[in-house]
């Protein structure tokens, strides 16, 4: 058949606008024209589904059709049972095996079906929860079912798009290894990517530590300290070795008492919960981008959870220490006071 127009009921409900947002987004392949096709809204007892479907309209969660689940024991509705509009519409368009819809499908179904909408008891969450949002748009316009379905179709789009990003990230850390520091077994991923979940998901994999730059606009080189055994001390010692050598890098004289302050210096930006050290941001998109590889980041915030591994031996041959000469030698790293204990001063 081809789909001419979409049916929904008038005060559209979280499982009837997704439905309708399945159809439109997905349905294309299995019903020619419901990517472009309006929707209309119209009172329960006013809806035929299986009349208006011969007519080429799809009706959701209304009317007693194949994407209706509101049916007794007399109608002639062929709609499974136990499944709400929302998973009948998956079901058709083999989208139920999806992960990046399995919350929003998971959700519909609580609502529909359980009757449940927010579980967190904490008013917060209550507060910014989809089905409160829709339940609040439906008071807001009582009169304009069109602007309820856009506020929510907008915001299905971005929980597929956020839920699609996650597990494109998960993929991407489960796939890429992570720098291992043998002596140590510290795990610190690296990535150049512009999703903005690899630090939750490589966070989620229990890595100590995400090194990411994306690789469009002005964000940089980001660090997420992410293992509880991390230490301020440890994330202290990071930032000073990435700002000297950013210094060292870009030709800028370091300035000692900037190395481990929070705030901006020498091109990288330590934030106040000392869990993240930042190279340029989207919130700042003149911001300077770090000059330093990606993997040599990495290196260095894997020194950092633990000095006693050696800085990458093309910037510090250990067995050949420079003393004095060093650009690093003069301020203190946990990493110079092995050579520092035996003397070294200059060679």
């Amino acid at each position: 058949m081809h789909v001419r127009e979409i049916v929904v009921h008038v005060a559209p409900d979280l499982d009837g606008l997704v439905g309708a947002w399945l159809l439109r987004r997905f349905g294309e392949s299995r019903f020619p024209g419901a990517s472009k096709a309006p929707v209309r809204f119209l009172a329960g007892g006013q809806v035929d589904g299986p009349a208006l479907e011969a007519e080429g309209v799809l009706a959701v969660d209304v009317g007693g059709g194949r994407f209706d689940h509101h049916f007794d024991s007399t109608s002639e509705a062929t709609s499974a049972p136990g499944l709400c509009a929302s998973e009948l519409v998956a079901a058709e368009l083999q989208l139920a095996e999806v992960k990046s819809l399995t919350k929003i499908l998971g959700l519909a179904r609580r609502r529909d079906i359980e009757g449940v909408g927010v579980k967190s008891p904490d008013p917060l969450d209550q507060a910014g929860h989809l089905v409160s949002l829709i339940d609040g748009w439906n008071g807001l316009y009582p009169d304009d079912p069109d602007r309820v379905l856009e506020l929510g179709w907008a915001s299905l789009d971005a929980i597929y798009e956020n839920e699609r990003a996650w597990h494109d990230a998960l993929d991407e850390v489960d796939r890429d290894r992570p720098l291992r520091f043998a002596s140590t077994g510290v795990l610190v991923d690296w990535f150049e990517s512009d999703n903005k979940r690899l630090m939750k998901a490589s966070r989620y994999r229990r890595r100590d530590a995400c090194v990411v730059r994306s690789t469009r606009g002005n964000t940089g080189v980001n660090v997420a300290f992410n293992s509880p055994r991390v230490q301020v001390e440890d994330v202290l010692s990071a930032t000073a070795y990435l700002r000297l050598f950013e210094c060292r890098a870009t030709g800028e004289a370091p300035r000692p008492e900037r190395l481990r302050e929070v705030g901006n210096h020498h091109g990288w930006y330590l934030h106040s919960s000392h869990r993240l050290v930042m190279a340029g941001s989207d919130k700042e998109p003149t911001a300077p981008r770090s000059v330093l590889p990606t993997e040599l980041v990495a290196e260095l915030v894997g020194v950092s959870l633990h000095p006693t591994h050696t800085f990458p031996g093309s910037v510090c041959p250990v067995e050949h220490c420079a003393g004095a000469s060093c650009f690093l030698f003069a301020h203190d790293l946990p990493h110079c006071s092995g050579p520092k204990a035996r003397g070294i001063r200059n060679q």
